[in-house]
């Protein structure tokens, strides 16, 4: 939500090529969200190299606008201490805030990262109101609910994450899958593409 009007939302829009965040910069978004090279749930998007993000931060900031990195698929034990060293990266290059899924993730960056914004993915699957202090405990700013909610499931989520004081972030076009997102296991049982891990 814009800093100076409560009730007037925010445009979060994706950005999966550098052509796609200067089109969106000029359509009036106000956030943008992107990948990097790994551990984002669009691997099929162009996606950007640090250097690229390092100039399209700038371009955003000249817009009063922000640029969001996404590491939101499940990580391996293994995939941890590389996933944080992608996390620096974005956040020296001047992203605003991390989008993240693994919970485990954000525990990491939380603890190394204390002054970075970190936001909790729809990925995460959040569909009740005791999920939300835990995640302010790990360090949440923002939480975006799981997709599939109706709004009467999301209204009391909502008022929970405002005494919270956690900002939140609603999709706003249905998903294909008949799964909650962050959870389905489908594409990757039936096609081998699996969509937990960005493919």
């Amino acid at each position: 939500m814009n800093e100076d009007s409560p009730r007037t939302p925010s445009i979060l829009a994706p950005g999966g090529s550098p052509e796609s965040v200067k089109a969106a910069l000029l359509a009036g978004a106000d956030e943008i969200y992107l990948g990097l090279s790994r551990f984002n749930a669009r691997s099929r998007a162009r996606n950007m190299a640090v250097e690229e993000l390092r100039d399209l931060c700038a371009l955003a900031r000249d817009r009063g606008a922000r640029i969001f990195v996404t590491l939101n698929t499940l990580l391996t034990q293994n995939e941890l201490e590389e996933a944080a060293a992608l996390a620096e990266e974005a956040l020296n290059a001047g992203a605003g805030a991390l989008i993240i899924q693994d919970p485990g993730l954000f525990h990491l960056l939380h603890r190394r990262f204390p002054a970075a914004e970190l936001h909790a993915s729809t990925q995460m699957t959040l569909h009740n109101r005791f999920q939300l202090p835990w995640l302010k405990a790990l360090g949440a700013t923002q939480v975006n609910f799981l997709r599939e909610l109706s709004l009467s499931e999301l209204r009391p989520l909502l008022a929970r994450a405002h005494e919270l004081g956690l900002k939140n972030e609603i999709f706003v076009y249905g998903a294909f899958c008949i799964s909650c997102s962050g959870i389905c296991y489908m594409s990757g049982t039936f096609t081998s593409t699996p969509g937990n891990r960005g493919v």
